[in-house]
Parts: C-alpha cells; sequence; structure tokens
C-alpha cells in the first residue's frame, strides 16, 4: 500500500501577486491632473480681464489724447491742424487772424493773391514783425511765395509790445488760380520763441 502523502509543514502558502494599477488611474495622477487643469482655467481666466483692463486702459488713454488734441486744435478747424481762413490762431505771443484772400492787381498788370492779417500781442514778449519775410502762401500746384510789394500790399516792419495791436496786408505775386492754398506766418524777426500759424483758404 502507498501511504497517502503527508502535507507538509513549514512552507508558507503562496499568495498571488496583486496586479500594478495604470499610472493615470492612480489617485495621485488623478489629483496632479485636477490641479493642473485649475491652473490652466485660472490663467486663461486672468488673462482674459488683462486683455478687457488693457483695452479699456487704452481707450480712456484714446478719449484723453482725444480731448488733448482738441485743446490744442482750439481755433484750428482743419484736420492738419491748420485753422481755416478767417479763424483766430492763438500762440504764446499774440492773437493772430488771417481773413480775405483775394486777387488784386498792379498798375503794370501783375497778378498778385492779396490777405488781410492782424495781431494782438497777448504775451509778455514783444512781436516782431518783418515787412518782407513773415508770410508765405502755397499755391494748388505746391508752389509756395513768398511776400512781395504791390501797390494794395500794408505790411511793415515793426515791433509791436504787449497788449499792442497792429494790422495790415499782405500780397504775394501769384494768379487767383482756383484751387486749395495754405497761408503760412512765422515771426522772421525772432530768434527765439517765434510766433507761428498757418491757414487753409480756397479760391
Amino acid at each position: 500500500m502507498t501511504n497517502p502523502q503527508q502535507p507538509q509543514y513549514g512552507q508558507p502558502p503562496q499568495q498571488a501577486t496583486p496586479e500594478k494599477k495604470p499610472f493615470y488611474k492612480r489617485v495621485w495622477f488623478i489629483i496632479l491632473l485636477i490641479i493642473v487643469v485649475i491652473i490652466i482655467l485660472a490663467s486663461a481666466l486672468s488673462g482674459g480681464d488683462d486683455d478687457d483692463s488693457s483695452t479699456s486702459d487704452s481707450s480712456s488713454n484714446s478719449q484723453d489724447n482725444g480731448d488733448g488734441g482738441e485743446d490744442q486744435a482750439e481755433g484750428n478747424e482743419g484736420g492738419d491742424g491748420a485753422a481755416q481762413l478767417g479763424d483766430t490762431v492763438h500762440t504764446d505771443k499774440a492773437d493772430i487772424t488771417a481773413s480775405n484772400l483775394r486777387p488784386s492787381t498792379s498798375a503794370l498788370g501783375g497778378e498778385y493773391l492779396c490777405v488781410d492779417v492782424s495781431f494782438e500781442v497777448t504775451g509778455d514778449d514783444s512781436l516782431s514783425l518783418n515787412g518782407a519775410m513773415d508770410w508765405k502762401l502755397t499755391d494748388p500746384n505746391g508752389v509756395t511765395h513768398s511776400q512781395t510789394f504791390t501797390e494794395e500790399a500794408n505790411y511793415d516792419t515793426v515791433e509791436v509790445g504787449p497788449g499792442g495791436n497792429y494790422s495790415g496786408t499782405a500780397c504775394f505775386e501769384s494768379a487767383a488760380a482756383p484751387g486749395d492754398y495754405r497761408l503760412s506766418f512765422e515771426e522772421a524777426m525772432a530768434f527765439l520763441n517765434s510766433a507761428e500759424a498757418e491757414w487753409n483758404a480756397s479760391l
């Protein structure tokens, strides 16, 4: 007879090794993923707020600059910063008005354009006017004409003190071609703090 196998003592029963979960199913990975998503969402939301605030600041700055532009262009109606003929331009030294651009002829048959000008010195410095160099006129063809002497011209070399006034007529040797003109004044005798102004005109 064969003896039945006797159980062996002293050897622990073998246990099955548990399968390892994939990393994406582990608790720590899920928590880390949630944190990353929260950070991304927070960054996106805060970025949108920054864009909105930047846009708002830009709009505010644009409005401020626009208001400042209107203040600087007081008396200047043209989109290029020049006043319209007939307007008074305010400078640091004087209020300057130019008006009535018109054709004129001399006794010898020369063709001219003349304009009436006036000054009121509002600053603390005198205004030094030059009878031949202060005014220029640019015609529709882009040609710039300097002052000239005619029977109608009446613009002297004078110095107008604070509170003083002066009026005259500046003329230019130019035919009265229809179109847009640019009239420019620059205080030629002043080396510092020269008064300057410009007007748009049409014939």
